[in-house]
C-alpha cells in the first residue's frame, strides 16, 4: 500500500510501509520497536543468588520478567528518594526562616512520647 508517517516515531521521523496481507497487517519495517529499545540502557551489578532466586520467583508468580521488577523498584526507590530530598530541602527552607515549633510545644510532645513507652 503506501507510506504511513505516525506521531508515535517522534524525532526518529522514519516512515515505513504497511502491507495488507488476508486481513493483518504487518509492518515491515519498526521504527517503533527500534526507537523504543534506543532510549534504554543496560547496567549490571551483583547480587547474592538468594536474592535472583526470590526475584525470580516473584516474577513467575506475577506473570512478569525480571527486567520489568528491577525496572519497577528502581523507579520507585528514586521516586521515593527524591520525594526525601524534596521534603528535606522543605524543612530547611523553613529552617533559614526560622519557622520553628516552639521549644514548650516540644518539651510536651516529648513528655508525651515518654510516656507511651
Amino acid at each position: 500500500m503506501g507510506d504511513f508517517r505516525g506521531p508515535w516515531l517522534g524525532a526518529m521521523g522514519s516512515s515505513f510501509t504497511l502491507l495488507r496481507c488476508t486481513g493483518l497487517v504487518l509492518r515491515r519495517y519498526c521504527g517503533v520497536l527500534f526507537g523504543i529499545m534506543s532510549e534504554r540502557k543496560t547496567i549490571s551489578f551483583r547480587v547474592p543468588a538468594e536474592t535472583v532466586d526470590t526475584l525470580d520467583a516473584l516474577a513467575a508468580s506475577m506473570d512478569r520478567d525480571r527486567t520489568y521488577l528491577l525496572n519497577e523498584a528502581v523507579e520507585r526507590y528514586l521516586d521515593l528518594n527524591q520525594y526525601h530530598i524534596q521534603l528535606i530541602e522543605k524543612g530547611l527552607r523553613a529552617a533559614d526562616a526560622g519557622d520553628f515549633v516552639p521549644d514548650a510545644q516540644m518539651k510536651r510532645l516529648f513528655r508525651l512520647l515518654r510516656g507511651y513507652r
